[in-house]
């Protein structure tokens, strides 16, 4: 089972999208994909069209699995063939601060998740920042997907992200890497260009080939609770993120 972290500190960089569109791309495959919610936005669960008192109790979510009053299988949701969801609640922005009281904080997720069944990817969709929840998936997972604009600002954020994830390598989980870096929401500025060679030159094969450009496809899927390959099967930016996909699908753990 492949548990890969999708990340990035800095939001807006088309995180949570990547997110749900590789799951979704993954589960046509054939692959059985759980994809689980830790950012209190519920972005995640949102973009995946499920709604919070229909689809699923409003009291088994992430934060309650958290807490330890529910299991893993009470919070798993099938979403539709091959793709189940784990979804988010606002609750953990107030509940946060009494899992950081927690013994064993940096594991809570891991513990949890134990019971979680057989899948052949688990798919954590993190919070903008490097916080509890952000911890708590990089001690859990055994991968990990930088997910970033090529811009100035998030290459001084991106330094940042990977000190981290070095100091919880050595202290916390010496079991993950990273699988690679995606750039995301690309347009066609002469900076977006530079950065993503001077990515390149400096992570080499760490750097996917496929990019996934800014285009309202993604913003209208997302609006309508669908993956891109729901929403426009047969288009060039379904074709994209089944390529990326595929990269992410060859990409053995070491």
């Amino acid at each position: 089972m492949r548990k890969i972290a999708f990340i990035n500190e800095k939001g807006g960089v088309g995180k949570t999208t990547s997110t749900v569109n590789v799951g979704g791309a993954i589960a046509e495959s054939g692959k059985k994909v759980l994809m689980v919610d830790i950012d209190k936005q519920c972005y995640l669960t949102r973009f995946t069209g499920l709604r919070s008192g229909i689809d699923y109790a409003e009291d088994k979510t992430v934060n309650e699995l958290l807490h330890g009053t529910v299991t893993a299988q009470d919070v798993i949701v099938q979403r539709s063939k091959n793709l189940w969801v784990i979804p988010s609640s606002t609750a953990l922005a107030e509940s946060e601060y009494g899992l950081f009281l927690k013994l064993g904080r940096e594991r809570l997720l891991a513990n949890a998740l134990a019971d979680v069944g057989k899948f052949d990817y688990i798919l954590l969709d993190c919070p903008p920042s490097l916080g509890l929840m952000t911890v708590n998936a990089l001690a859990y997972a055994n991968e990990v997907v930088v997910v970033m604009q090529p811009e100035p600002s998030s290459l001084q954020g991106f330094d940042h992200l990977l000190k981290t994830f070095a100091a919880i390598k050595g202290a916390i989980n010496a079991d993950i890497d990273v699988t690679g870096v995606v750039c995301s929401m690309i347009e066609r500025k002469k900076v977006h260009g530079t950065i993503f060679d001077h990515l390149k030159a400096n992570l080499g094969d760490k750097m996917f080939k496929t990019t996934i450009p800014s285009r309202a496809a993604f913003i209208e899927a997302s609006g309508q609770g669908k993956t891109i390959g729901e929403y426009k099967p047969s288009s060039d930016e379904a074709k994209l993120v089944r390529q990326l996909a595929a990269e992410v699908m060859k990409r053995k753990p070491k």
